[in-house]
This record gives structure tokens, sequence and C-alpha cells, in this order.
């Protein structure tokens, strides 16, 4: 009755098999690469070059989007603070750091007297432009462009 270790040991012959075949097949395709002229070599590092470029651009646009912006502190949270709005608008710093081109509702605050208010918006940032799209209105979308405050010299 050594029928628990025989099975053992047909099954690791079945798997070392199966391992074998598919090492094959992975033989054959290399075999099976395409080849490419001169000219299509060309495209395709044009093209992985505009890529490249492209992401660098989004990249650069987005520093400075939040880079040398002035920072303010109410009580432990950080804000900054957006430009030419009917009133003085904070927005959180992580929140503003993970804002992307898809609209999103956040909060923006605002001072009273002695409290932060808030107010609900829609927010969003596209990659060629360094601004916020802001839309005070969340039924009727209409996007205005605003600027974070940067850090005075």
């Amino acid at each position: 009755m050594h029928g628990q270790t025989d099975i053992i040991e047909l099954l690791s012959e079945d798997k070392i098999g199966e391992v074998s075949q598919n090492r094959d097949m992975t033989s054959t395709e290399k075999r099976t690469k395409k080849r490419y002229n001169a000219h299509e070599k060309r495209k395709i590092l044009a093209r992985l070059d505009d890529e490249r470029r492209m992401k660098n651009r989004r990249e650069e646009i987005r520093k400075k989007r939040v880079e040398n912006k002035e920072v303010f502190k109410f009580g432990t949270r950080k804000f900054y603070k957006f430009l030419e709005m009917e009133r003085e608008y904070y927005i959180e710093v992580d929140v503003c750091h993970r804002i992307s081109h898809r609209p999103e509702k956040v909060e923006l605050f605002y001072r009273t007297l002695d409290t932060l208010d808030k107010k609900y918006v829609l927010i969003r940032c596209v990659s060629y432009n360094e601004n916020f799209f802001i839309s005070h209105n969340q039924v009727r979308v209409y996007y205005k462009q605003y600027k974070l405050q940067a850090l005075k010299k």
C-alpha cells in the first residue's frame, strides 16, 4: 500500500512534462519575432519620444500648479488660497494634490468672523493648464479658471 507516494510521483512527472511543453512553446514564440525595417523603427521611436515629452510636460505643469504656493494654517490644518475669487476661498493641501482631470466634489473653505465655513464645488484640472477649473454650481456646470496664491518674495 504505497499508493499515496506513487500518486505524488506520477503527478510530479506529469507536471514536468507540461512544463517542458510550455518551454518548447516559448522557444518557438521567440523564433517568430517580427522584424521591422528602418522606416518602421523611426516611426516607433518618434511615437515613443512624443509620449515621453508629453508625459514630462504634464508632470511639469502639475508641479507648477502646486509648487511654491503660500500655505496658510488654521488650527492644525494647512490650506492654499485661491486668487481672484469673489471671496477668499481656501482648499486643503492634501485635497489639492489629489485633484485630477475628472470633476470632483470638493469642500472649499472661507473665513467668517472666527470660524471656517465650507462650500461644496466641482473642481478639476487639465493636463495642459496650470489653473484649477472650478464650478460653483453643481447642477449647471460652468467652469472658471483660478490660480493658487504664490509665495511672496
